[in-house]
């Protein structure tokens, strides 16, 4: 089944490592996709050390999407597309129980990846454990979801000018 965590509070990442752990738990492979995030996460870390876990994510350094050249945005495209294509190729091949898609909701949004590829993936995933994370997912997202939990900011320090803590927030 297909899970949708979005919206603009805090936990969506975390949700789908704390799937991707359990998956793990129980002896599943894992591909843990991230697009648009190519800094330190701590969360990373830990998963790196898994051996039934595959992570797949932009090797360049990219900003926030404001920031990017169109070189930039060509090349991150390019990532996303190689990491799409990876994951598909490895559930052909069945090689895959768990697939994360961690901001992938961004990296349709804007364009940073090809959709109708976003679509196959989709599609393929319907038969093994499939995560979508990001904020405004389009109606794609939806109509393939089986699971669709909303994420609503309430209160964050981040408004207050609290930048991004170490272990919290990455």
């Amino acid at each position: 089944m297909i899970h949708l965590y979005y919206g603009d509070g805090k936990g969506k990442t975390t949700a789908a490592v704390g799937l991707a752990a359990r998956m793990a738990g129980h002896g599943k492979n894992v591909f843990f996709a991230q697009f648009m995030k190519s800094g330190f996460t701590g969360e990373l870390e830990i998963l790196k050390g898994v051996s039934s876990i595959y992570i797949g994510r932009p090797q360049g350094k990219y900003g926030f999407y404001s920031s990017l050249s169109n070189e930039d945005k060509a090349r991150l495209t390019g990532e996303h597309n190689q990491i799409l294509s990876l994951a598909l190729e490895r559930m052909q091949e069945g090689q895959i129980d768990l697939l994360v898609l961690d901001e992938i909701t961004y990296a349709y949004h804007y364009g940073l990846a090809d959709k109708r590829q976003i679509r196959k993936v989709l599609a393929m995933a319907a038969d093994i454990e499939a995560v979508c994370t990001g904020r405004r997912p389009a109606d794609l997202f939806f109509q393939y979801a089986d699971y669709v939990t909303e994420m609503k900011k309430i209160r964050h320090p981040y408004d207050e000018g609290v930048a991004g803590r170490a272990g919290v927030e990455f």
